[in-house]
């Protein structure tokens, strides 16, 4: 996780009123997120994104009305399934803090955003782009025809003989190791 983000996150933890300090540090939402992932069968990816931005809701980073908006975006899945899941999330994650939450968003409605980490594709296209010059045209070359070229099937490699080796002779046996003895 990018350390400024990180830093957000610490300072907007110390910043909760206690009851939701205790939901998000609790393990019991993270296991709902991922009984309601599994339910709706998503991706291994898409229940990590799932519950990032379910954090992210409970730490107040953006409105709770924008919950499906911000899961559509974020798990990549139609609208309405977001609608449904963001429905079981608000039930079962949200609601015994939603009083604390919704007076705590309230007030820090002029705060900073919700924290965005470069997404890794994006960082290596803008590379990409500011590493490449601009050059002029290289000038046109002719097309040379092609001309196929016969091929000449060579010959295996010569493996000297093997040389034949008589298998070991076994000795003369004072007794038979496989048959019982005599009672």
């Amino acid at each position: 996780m990018d350390t400024t983000v990180a830093a957000q996150i610490e300072k907007r933890l110390a910043e909760l009123p206690e009851d939701v300090r205790a939901a998000v540090m609790s393990v019991e939402w993270e296991e709902k997120v991922r009984q309601i992932a599994g339910k709706h069968a998503l991706h291994i990816d898409q229940t990590g994104a799932l519950g990032d931005t379910t954090l992210m809701a409970m730490l107040g980073f953006f409105d709770m009305a924008d919950f499906p908006v911000h899961l559509t975006e974020e798990l990549k899945i139609p609208t309405d399934q977001a609608a449904a899941i963001g429905g079981e999330i608000t039930a079962e994650v949200f609601r015994p803090i939603r009083e604390s939450l919704k007076k705590f968003t309230e007030g820090n409605k002029a705060t900073i955003p919700a924290p965005t980490a470069p997404k890794p594709d994006l960082v290596a296209a803008e590379a990409m782009l500011q590493a490449k010059t601009v050059s002029a045209p290289a000038p046109a070359v002719p097309a040379q025809p092609v001309v196929p070229q016969k091929t000449v099937p060579t010959a295996a490699p010569v493996m000297p003989p093997i040389a034949k080796q008589e298998p070991p002779k076994p000795g003369a046996y004072a007794a038979d190791p496989y048959r019982e003895p005599p009672l």
